[in-house]
């Protein structure tokens, strides 16, 4: 939401967040306004509208995709969102000027499973974990539980993340109340601090590189709860949002490719789960996430009242 033009609202349910920021984007690709979308992926600007709202996003592997806007943190990404996994597969291409790889079919991958993270989260989401780990072991996958402590990531990156748009010119309260509060936090964050939460965040994310030594993928919820009613989003700075985006940012501070899939409905809401890969694994990740899309109860469903 902002404050110079109405919010926008979920597809699934009016009053419900679409997530961000690049909640337009996935908002228009779920009522069939469009077919593909872009975004920008700092700390789940793709991952968390596609969840939101019922459709697939892409954040490809740092640096892969060309990004003009000045990025001072070295974080954001690029990547498209899409009803289908095949359409990001379709998009990548065209942003990286490659040929869009042919399809495959993955067998007999190891893909290591978050089951416990230190930080609850709502049950509806840790239940489509669980029916896309009983999916990709019908697909014939081996799955393998490993340790998940986001938190110390989170809390870098509230740290970082001000840092980004700092430089942004003007007064802070040109640009609102809530980026207002970004910037000027960003204006008055040291030097030191500044290094210190960014090298604890490289810190914290390597886990995910060690998973990834003897793993194809890591499977996650997208989310730490369902879409909420968007008077209710918790502020950008606090535990509240770190509890909600604990699977996501540690991805970006490792900078892997990493996809949301739809996971079905819960509540009559969209819920996703996140699936990681190696860097520059774009092509097996989205055969994996492409497979999962197909099992029952997977992929995209159209938003009531949009046909």
């Amino acid at each position: 939401m902002n404050e110079l033009f109405p919010a926008t609202q979920n597809p699934w349910r009016e009053g419900a967040t679409p997530g961000g920021s690049s909640g337009g984007s996935a908002a228009a690709v779920a009522a069939g306004l469009c077919t593909i979308a872009f975004g920008d992926d700092m700390g789940g600007s793709i991952r968390i509208p596609s969840s939101c709202c019922g459709i697939a996003g892409l954040r490809p592997t740092q640096g892969l995709v060309p990004v003009e806007l000045p990025d001072p943190v070295g974080l954001s990404c690029r990547g498209p969102l899409a009803r289908a996994v095949a359409d990001l597969r379709l998009a990548l291409a065209v942003m990286t000027g490659q040929e869009p790889p042919a399809a495959g079919e993955p067998r007999g991958l190891r893909v290591a499973v978050v089951r416990a993270s230190p930080v609850a989260s709502d049950p509806a989401c840790e239940a489509a974990r669980e029916r896309a780990e009983r999916a990709l072991e019908v697909a014939g996958h081996t799955l393998h539980e490993v340790a998940w402590d986001p938190m110390p990531v989170a809390r870098a990156y509230q740290t970082v993340r001000p840092a980004s748009v700092a430089t942004m010119p003007g007064e802070p309260a040109d640009y609102g109340e809530a980026a207002g509060q970004l910037i000027a936090a960003g204006r008055r964050l040291g030097v030191r601090e500044y290094l210190e939460a960014l090298r604890s965040g490289l810190d914290a994310a390597r886990p995910l590189h060690r998973a990834l030594e003897d793993h194809d993928a890591i499977l996650t919820p997208t989310l730490g709860r369902l879409p909420m009613p968007i008077a209710e989003v918790p502020p950008f700075l606090g535990e509240a949002w770190c509890a909600y985006t604990q699977f996501v940012l540690p991805v970006s501070f490792a900078g892997l490719p990493a996809v949301s899939v739809p996971a079905g409905l819960a509540g009559g809401l969209p819920v996703g789960v996140q699936l990681v890969g190696r860097p520059l694994g774009e092509r097996p990740l989205l055969d994996l996430a492409e497979q999962l899309e197909r099992a029952e109860g997977f992929g995209f469903q159209r938003p009531p009242g949009w046909d």
